[in-house]
């Protein structure tokens, strides 16, 4: 009927709309264009035509966009991600909506891509920041992924998200210093575990285990007295930590310190007996003590 109604009067702006409605209801919207722009041939100022175009293509992308969101909301990323990247003139919605594609993916250096696409849009964007944030932090680029996320806190100071983010840094951070102080202990790089023991007490001044391969390490370098030092100041802030005791007594008993010695092997044996662990260490200790007491009665008795 429309088609034979333009070969009658092909200047009738109505008919050009009325058909290419019909292509948009059968979400044919490639036709739909195609007929408005016939229309603009033959009437090449008309504002209405214009605009329809204008609104097909809104059609279109609308369109395009839920087909990928079901396939999203399907799981099918790798199809919802090809969908949504063939809507033109990708505002946040879409981006956002990649971005998450490519985050399901584990792809999070695309993801971020998105994610600051977004942000160049709207610099606040909430959403968009915390999202960079965590794939900054995926992709252990901590400097980068802690100054995300204090924008967001600049922003919204109760972000919690945000502040579960720094938090998790400054944790992934301290684990990297005490591994790394582990490592240089086992690798006999004693100077090594103690420059990271301090780095590590830089941030955690009471760790317990910064203070005991420090002193580990003192012993190793045969600096006793350094390493003495550092075992009672272990045993003042862990007063439960129980092989620090072992240590201690060891070196006292080294430095022939015998009275503090047996004082420091009972307190291990003591610590040991509560955490029902017996082991060669609980076994020497008892030993030691017995010979020490003996020694010193002998002493006394002298």
């Amino acid at each position: 009927y429309y088609q034979k109604a333009l070969n009658v009067n092909p200047s009738k702006e109505e008919v050009y709309i009325n058909m290419a409605q019909i292509y948009i209801e059968q979400k044919n919207y490639s036709k739909a264009q195609e007929i408005c722009q016939k229309g603009l041939m033959i009437l090449p100022q008309n504002q209405t035509l214009n605009q329809y175009i204008a609104d097909i293509k809104n059609y279109s992308m609308g369109s395009i966009y839920d087909e990928a969101t079901k396939l999203y909301e399907a799981h099918q990323y790798e199809s919802a991600l090809n969908k949504y990247k063939q809507i033109q003139n990708k505002n946040t919605q879409v981006n956002l909506a990649i971005a998450s594609c490519y985050w399901q993916l584990n792809d999070y250096k695309n993801a971020n891509k998105y994610y600051l696409e977004v942000l160049k849009q709207e610099p606040n964007n909430k959403d968009a920041l915390v999202n960079s944030a965590y794939a900054y932090f995926s992709m252990n680029d901590y400097n980068s992924a802690k100054l995300t996320a204090q924008k967001l806190l600049s922003i919204d100071k109760t972000n919690k998200e945000a502040q579960e983010i720094i938090s998790n840094i400054e944790q992934n951070q301290i684990d990297e210093i005490m591994q790394n102080m582990i490592t240089k202990y086992e690798k006999n790089d004693f100077k090594g575990a103690i420059t990271f023991a301090d780095k590590l007490l830089s941030q955690k001044p009471n760790d317990e285990y910064a203070l005991y391969y420090k002193a580990l390490s003192y012993d190793e370098l045969k600096n006793i007295q350094e390493a003495i030092k550092q075992y009672k100041l272990l045993i003042s802030k862990h007063p439960n930590f129980t092989n620090a005791y072992y240590s201690l007594a060891v070196d006292l008993d080294n430095q022939e310190n015998y009275k503090e010695a047996v004082s420091n092997y009972e307190k291990f044996i003591n610590l040991s007996n509560q955490n029902k662990e017996q082991n060669d260490m609980t076994k020497f200790a008892q030993n030691r003590v017995k010979e020490l007491k003996d020694y010193l009665t002998q002493i006394n008795e002298k």
